[in-house]
């Protein structure tokens, strides 16, 4: 498996609320870190933010390799199903997103939006 525990989150998912809640991953290949990954477990299902850096046939082998062991993780908690968010910077959504999904599995998709009010 190439997803490798890194304490603290990666640049690219620092957005995440409450990072206490999440385990951090880096995802690499024989070529590379080709991404990172944040873990959160809810009573039914893995949530799982997912950043790529380098795309290809390669760093897309290794991300379904990932898959595969992340479902056998959620399946031996007993998890329903992965649910996999996003959060783009922005007002307009990722057109990436629905066809990227859908090439690894994943379905219902749906639109979520969100705002911050910093209180410090």
């Amino acid at each position: 498996m190439s997803m490798v525990l890194r304490n603290g989150a990666h640049p690219s998912l620092i957005y995440l609320p409450r990072k206490e809640h999440f385990t951090f991953y880096d995802l690499r290949d024989a070529h590379g870190q080709y991404g990172a990954a944040a873990l959160a477990e809810h009573a039914d299902c893995l949530e799982l933010h997912l950043e790529v850096f380098r795309f290809g046939p390669r760093a897309a082998r290794a991300l379904a390799a990932d898959l595969e062991e992340l479902k056998t993780l959620a399946r031996a908690r007993g998890k329903a199903r992965i649910v996999g968010l996003t959060q783009p910077a922005g007002l307009a959504a990722d057109e990436r997103w629905f066809k990227f999904t859908r090439a690894f599995g994943f379905n219902g998709q749906r639109l979520y939006q969100s705002a911050e009010l910093a209180l410090d």
